[in-house]
């Protein structure tokens, strides 16, 4: 067994507009409007961590969904097998720190998408939002959900599903997960992942674990005129095993 981990994770939002009034006798008047946002997450699975990344690209075709089962990603393969991330470790998310969704139509044309819990084992939190009520994803859209305290609950094969659906045209459709699991441990020799906007890149880790066990007993018997003691210890044995 080894670790997992993940580095350099940075949800980030920039917005920046100027406003500008020009009166009839020339005057103008202009503001800046600016917001810089952006969250740094360490590795772990401690409130303010992560350590799981997943990343699907692929086009929607018109009137159809795709259903992404958020703890497990059952029925998903983005190159290392069904239900695994890119670095072919099994996909087991406790919480959701980010999600992201983006519509990559052009501007201007057609293609929505709904987003909503799945008909199946729902992800509630998630909400309707969709063409009938205005809330649909439109060309050029993005969506983001970001908690990196408590995050975002899913339950394999009870409440992680959330539907996509495809609106209009089909959509060329990314979504990109930032995950934390319960433990670190995965079944390959190592794993890292660069932020929400890099490329992903490995480096090794390796742990250890120690065992020792020991064991003593002791025997006496006492009499009312004499008494003896003894005592025997077994030794201990100690092993180790190391995976990198």
């Amino acid at each position: 067994m080894s670790n997992r981990s993940i580095s350099s994770a940075v949800i980030q939002v920039e917005v920046s507009a100027g406003l500008k009034n020009t009166l009839d006798d020339g005057t103008v008047s202009a503001y800046s409007l600016t917001l810089s946002r952006s969250v740094a997450l360490l590795n772990g699975i401690a409130q303010g961590q992560a350590d799981r990344g997943w990343k699907w690209q692929g086009t929607i075709t018109a009137g159809h969904s795709k259903v992404f089962r958020l703890a497990t990603m059952e029925g998903f393969d983005i190159g290392a097998g069904d239900g695994r991330d890119a670095l072919g470790q099994a996909w087991d998310a406790f919480d959701i720190i980010a999600l992201v969704i983006v519509n990559g139509n052009d501007q201007g044309s057609l293609g929505r998408l709904d987003v909503d819990p799945g008909y199946s084992q729902p992800a509630q939190w998630i909400g309707a939002q969709n063409v009938a009520n205005g809330g649909a994803i439109g060309p050029g859209g993005i969506r983001l959900w970001c908690e990196p305290d408590e995050g975002l609950p899913v339950v394999a094969v009870t409440a992680d599903a959330i539907r996509v659906f495809a609106s209009g045209a089909d959509v060329v459709t990314t979504v990109v997960v930032i995950g934390r699991s319960i433990e670190n441990e995965s079944s390959s020799s190592s794993s890292s992942l660069s932020s929400v906007t890099s490329s992903s890149s490995s480096s090794s880790s390796s742990s250890s674990s120690g065992h020792t066990s020991s064991s003593s007993s002791q025997n006496s018997s006492s009499s009312s005129s004499s008494s003896s003691s003894s005592s025997s210890s077994s030794s201990s044995q100690t092993s180790s095993e190391s995976s990198s």
